[in-house]
């Protein structure tokens, strides 16, 4: 159980999902029971076509051949840190969360790594690293589904 006062002196009391993990696997990833994260891999002439005509994009993309050894699927773990692309400095995720994701929402956030560290937390993005650039051949597409819950978190 988890608990945490806000800056209007209110507690929260809850359930902590379950540490889990899976290494991200092309299709359907299930680490919290209702949220599916399902991964695909395009071509980069894809994506631009994808994004050109669907404004309302609302898969998250990665550069795929960045990813060293596998990418492993988590839920949230302590000290995590992440560069998002036009940062120069780190942001912690710990800080972001409680700055703009809802206690109850939290335990359930889906987070991607590598050997080399964080590559993308739902909500926030992908790590600088990641990012889709010119050079990007093939994309990582993320598409984060929550059961009972049509107001995910973009990012």
């Amino acid at each position: 159980v988890d608990s945490e006062r806000t800056d209007t002196g209110t507690l929260f009391v809850q359930e902590t999902a379950e540490e889990t993990s899976v290494r991200l696997e092309i299709g359907e990833n299930v680490i919290f029971p209702g949220h599916t994260v399902t991964a695909s891999v395009i071509t980069a002439e894809e994506f631009r076509n994808l994004a050109r005509f669907h404004k309302k994009f609302t898969f998250f993309a990665l550069d795929y051949a960045i990813i060293k050894k596998y990418a492993e699927l988590h839920g949230r773990r302590p000290g995590l840190f992440i560069r998002t692309p036009g940062r120069q400095h780190r942001v912690s995720v710990k800080k972001w969360l409680n700055e703009t994701v809802s206690p109850a929402q939290r335990p359930y956030i889906h987070y991607l790594s590598d050997a080399e560290g964080l590559l993308w937390v739902e909500g926030l993005g992908a790590a600088d690293r990641a990012a889709v650039t010119e050079t990007t051949e093939q994309v990582l597409l993320l598409n984060v589904s929550h059961e009972n819950d049509t107001k995910c978190i973009q990012g």
